[in-house]
């Protein structure tokens, strides 16, 4: 727990000392969201989302389908707060014949909370 809390307060305070400039902070923050804290991931998420930076968009997606719903949830949040662009890569990963099950149901999910009509 403890190491969870100093994690969460330095990608806090990355966040809020670089979010105007932005300059490689989503660099920094794409790893957390492989940890293996799921606190961790979901607020490495949120601070992606934040950030709104499209880089980040292809490491949220495979976040949607993270075992733990609280980083799901984050990164789905995320999404939507990137905007169009993360819609569009959304539907490139639900077109796409390598994407495995599991992926692209949890884009259809995300598109369906998103009010996008999937067919």
């Amino acid at each position: 727990m403890k190491k969870t809390m100093s994690i969460l307060i330095v990608v806090f305070l990355i966040t809020s000392a670089m979010a105007q400039s932005q300059i490689g902070l989503e660099d920094l923050l794409i790893p957390f969201l492989k940890d293996n804290d799921s606190d961790v991931r979901a607020e490495a998420a949120n601070a992606l989302g934040n950030i709104g930076g499209e880089r980040s968009i292809i490491p949220l997606i495979r976040a949607l389908s993270d075992d733990n719903s609280s980083v799901q949830e984050s990164a789905l949040f995320a999404l939507f707060q990137i905007g169009d662009p993360a819609k569009t890569e959304l539907m490139k990963v639900l077109h796409d014949k390598n994407a495995d099950s599991k992926q692209k149901k949890a884009v259809i999910n995300a598109l369906n909370k998103w009010s996008v009509n999937v067919k």
